[in-house]
């Protein structure tokens, strides 16, 4: 019933935050800051990328703001998400597994075709 109350005032459906976000953003820190704080109808996560090093993103929604924001970095070199939210210490057998093939695999060893073997 909250999800058709937000829409019914205004609140968009995270899909159409999406459309919106690229029809106004031109960077990644304009859609980084939409998508993290626009109220939209129900939570959802939306997984960012940008055109330069470390421009990447998990952003875990409410319907209000973001619950939490997981960023790329140079310590943290990739990003999971499989619809539990990690940042509560959540990782299921799929999470575990996308983590130990991404450790296993290293950084030094990622490609296009290594990542999709």
């Amino acid at each position: 019933m909250a999800n058709i109350g937000l829409i019914s005032m205004g609140s968009p459906p995270s899909l159409q935050l999406v459309r919106d976000t690229l029809s106004v953003c031109n960077d990644y820190e304009c859609a980084l800051n939409k998508l993290a704080n626009d109220t939209i109808a129900a939570p959802c996560y939306y997984i960012l990328a940008g055109v330069k090093d470390y421009e990447g993103a998990i952003i875990s929604r409410d319907r209000y703001g973001s619950a939490n924001i997981t960023y790329l970095s140079a310590s943290n070199w990739y990003l999971v998400q499989t619809n539990e939210d990690h940042f509560a210490g959540l990782c299921y057998p799929r999470c575990l597994a996308a983590k130990s093939n991404f450790d296993l695999l290293t950084q030094e060893n990622v490609s296009q075709a290594s990542v999709f073997t």
